[in-house]
């Protein structure tokens, strides 16, 4: 229910080009400073900023929710931050009072004639009272008349109705139900008719989690959440200390952003989980099992998935370390001195392989081949081998839409055991053909600079 610009509880919920809510002035001060949108970088104009009256209901619900929080709260005496104050309308106060007034006025009369009943009827009671002592004082002190037991019965019950008044039970009940509302709306309990599931205390907990993907603020609020487990979080990724990596994942298919830090993750079977296993496991105050809460993607069963290949480089848009710390996690030989890059052995040429940007011409790419005595690949293979796209992955973004097929299961299947042939992105075997819409898709992107999620930089 936050605002992904000012990060306050939304005011009048606006939607825009992408899945992210902000609230109405804050949508517009965004589409005139940034034209983006401060999550995902999607472009926007003010003619796309759309009213959500979905978001704005639940907003109107949590409102009232707080408002009652608030109002339990004084009656218990109980302080509070003042955050979301109780809105009475002096209009509404003045009403009730007149009615009051009004009413008391007009009830006058027959209070006096009640009154009057009530003050006979006491006397006639305490008369009568007064002969029943009589007879008990003449009755032997060890038996017990039955009028005694009955009037010992009544004090009895009125003292036990004097020690829970209307308002205690009243206030009791009330403080209950506010408590039950906030672990239910917490998620600390399950809704009412649901039976709360057990967590299994025999699961792995990890010492190291590391995070992907996330700004400043975001980060901090981690940093806190691990802090109260007793969780190290850290920013850089490191084989042998990092057990667990989180990282921002697709709304619809629960796929994480492709980034360096989730390839290194999968290929060395670091598993990669959701943020809310984080928030969920500060909400319980203990560690969860992570395994409820992977990301959907296909594991690496081959920790040996490059191996036997000798590697060279060339201009990447994947920055060449990067590229050369997945390739070496594969096994694969990266070629260091001048003897190995300048070997000519034919033999030899079908293991070697430069990495390139997939931007090469056909041209270039053959004299490249040539020269080094390899064959030159793209450098998309890399990523492609270790997070391939699955079949009925690519669902809509539309959240009003029910996806035409069930969303599979990616972690269940079977694990990578190979690389991908390399003929599909051998550079030297394009064809005009590839060349012309591949410059076509240059151009378009050139149109619609901007858009887009911006890559992340570890």
């Amino acid at each position: 229910l936050k605002c992904s610009y000012c990060g306050n509880i939304l005011k009048e919920a606006r939607t825009v080009n992408c899945p992210h809510h902000l609230c109405k002035e804050c949508a517009i001060i965004q589409s005139n400073t940034e034209r983006a949108c401060k999550q995902c970088n999607c472009t926007y104009y003010q003619c796309d900023i759309s009213d959500n009256l979905c978001i704005n209901n639940i907003i109107d619900t949590f409102h009232d929710l707080a408002t009652t929080i608030e109002r339990a709260a004084r009656l218990m005496n109980i302080e509070t931050d003042g955050k979301y104050p109780l809105h009475c309308k002096q209009s509404h106060l003045d009403n009730d009072n007149d009615n009051e007034s009004e009413s008391a006025s007009e009830s006058e009369p027959e209070h006096e004639q009640n009154t009057n009943e009530h003050t006979a009827g006491k006397k006639r009671k305490r008369a009568q009272q007064d002969d029943e002592d009589e007879t008990d004082e003449a009755e032997p002190e060890n038996v017990a008349s039955p009028q005694s037991k009955k009037r010992k019965l009544m004090l009895e019950s009125n003292h036990s109705a004097l020690s829970h008044t209307p308002d205690t039970a009243m206030i009791d009940a009330m403080e209950h139900r506010t408590k039950q509302a906030v672990s239910i709306a917490n998620g600390l309990l399950p809704p009412e008719g649901e039976e709360e599931e057990e967590e299994e205390e025999d699961y792995w907990v990890p010492s190291q989690i590391c995070i992907t993907g996330y700004d400043s603020a975001t980060t901090a609020k981690f940093e806190g959440y691990a802090g109260d487990l007793g969780i190290e979080l850290a920013k850089k990724w490191a084989i042998g200390s990092t057990d667990i990596l989180i990282s921002k994942s697709n709304i619809t298919n629960s796929k994480p952003n492709i980034t360096f830090k989730v390839l290194a993750s999968i290929l060395c079977d670091i598993p990669v989980v959701k943020e809310s296993f984080l928030e969920h496991s500060h909400e319980k105050r203990k560690m969860l099992d992570f395994k409820k809460y992977i990301c959907n993607y296909r594991r690496v069963g081959n920790q040996a998935l490059f191996e036997g290949l000798s590697i060279l480089f060339a201009t990447t848009n994947m920055s060449v370390d990067r590229l050369r710390t997945l390739l070496t996690l594969g096994k694969a030989k990266i070629l260091e001195t001048k003897e190995e890059i300048q070997d000519q052995d034919a033999s030899k040429s079908s293991q070697r392989i430069m990495i390139c940007s997939h931007e090469i011409d056909q041209q270039t790419a053959k004299q490249l081949s040539e020269e080094y005595n390899c064959r030159v690949i793209s450098e998309s293979w890399v990523i492609k081998c270790i997070y391939p796209d699955e079949d009925g992955m690519n669902q809509s973004l539309c959240l009003t839409k029910k996806p035409v097929e069930p969303i599979p299961d990616c972690y269940a299947m079977e694990p990578i055991k190979k690389a991908l042939p390399l003929e599909e992105f051998d550079q030297t075997l394009k064809s005009w053909d590839d060349e012309e819409s591949s410059d076509a898709d240059d151009d378009d992107e050139e149109e619609g600079e901007g858009e887009g999620e911006r890559e992340e930089d570890d």
